[in-house]
């Protein structure tokens, strides 16, 4: 699997052409350096332009990293400094270009939830209707074999047809978080609009009007979480064992597995070679059980 990360990393070193440096800084950078070797990862950044502007310390600290594969797709990495209105941080926009070969593009799928149930049976009626005799006279394995391929494929082409149940798209927006309001979102263009002011006028007011902005940002932040999970947690207790489960999961995005490590140390690189690493570390068949598996064969 091909891995691309962008990281504000405040980390400093010349190996991403890092210009000015202090002792945490310089420490971080040593560490991530290290890391990256160890891991064989790649730093795409390319050129010195610096990365981050807050009008009185510019310096490159932001970086992408890559594996090999993610290497591999990542071209014409470069720092964009835009106009204010553009862009209200104190990082410069980081852009680059991915091979268009990587199967990127919008997913199909067909939800058996909102399967038509009616034409779903109408639909399997005419396919079992058009296999009569297929289900007579079993005798073989063979035969037994070849009906449940039809009886399999009746139900599959009566589940795809269009009237029963329809092809969807997978969305590609980002949903916003359940805690950003509109009075959060109004309070963080606040926050913008009080950066753009400050790095104009380098105002020590204006910086002090910021950060007392910023902070007032994140009690309501905090405010509505609270309020959000308190509002989840009352509509989890209508719900039954099961159905609040699986209201937990679809609600957590990070509930999809990814990538493990097997006990060589190496990645796995399919969802099978992550199912088989699971399987085995938690259902591990012991010494005693594989011994009596022996002697029973």
């Amino acid at each position: 699997m091909a891995f691309i990360a962008g990281t504000d990393a405040n980390a400093q070193n010349t190996c991403w052409h890092s210009t000015t440096f202090d002792k945490v800084g310089s420490d971080r950078g040593d560490s991530l350096l290290a890391y990256i070797a160890s891991e064989n990862l790649f730093i795409e950044n390319n050129g010195n332009s610096p990365t981050f502007d807050n009008g009185r310390w510019k310096n490159a600290i932001d970086l992408t990293i890559t594996n090999k594969k993610g290497h591999n797709l990542v071209n014409r990495w470069q720092v964009e400094v835009r106009d204010e209105d553009e862009n209200s941080s104190d990082h410069h926009f980081i852009t680059y270009k991915i091979t268009s070969n990587t199967g990127l593009g919008k997913t199909i799928f067909r939800d058996i939830a909102k399967t038509d149930g009616k034409k779903f049976q109408e639909v399997l009626a005419d396919e079992m209707d058009r296999s009569i005799g297929t289900f007579d006279n079993i005798l073989t394995e063979n035969e037994i074999d070849t009906t449940v391929k039809v009886l399999a494929d009746n139900v599959n082409r009566a589940y795809k047809y269009n009237s029963a149940c329809t092809e969807r798209y997978v969305s590609n927006k980002i949903r916003a978080p359940p805690w950003e309001t509109a009075e959060v979102r109004e309070a963080n263009a606040g926050i913008r609009f009080r950066l753009r002011q400050a790095r104009s006028t380098k105002s020590d007011k204006d910086w002090s009007e910021l950060r007392s902005h910023q902070a007032e940002y994140n009690r309501l932040v905090g405010r509505t979480k609270t309020s959000k999970f308190k509002e989840f947690c009352k509509n989890m207790e209508a719900k039954s064992c099961s159905k609040r489960i699986s209201a937990i999961i679809k609600n957590n995005k990070n509930a999809r597995l990814g990538t493990v490590r097997k006990p060589e140390g190496v990645l796995t690189e399919s969802p099978a070679e992550t199912l088989a690493v699971m399987v085995d570390a938690h259902f591990a068949t012991t010494p005693s059980i594989q011994q009596d598996q022996n002697m029973a064969e």
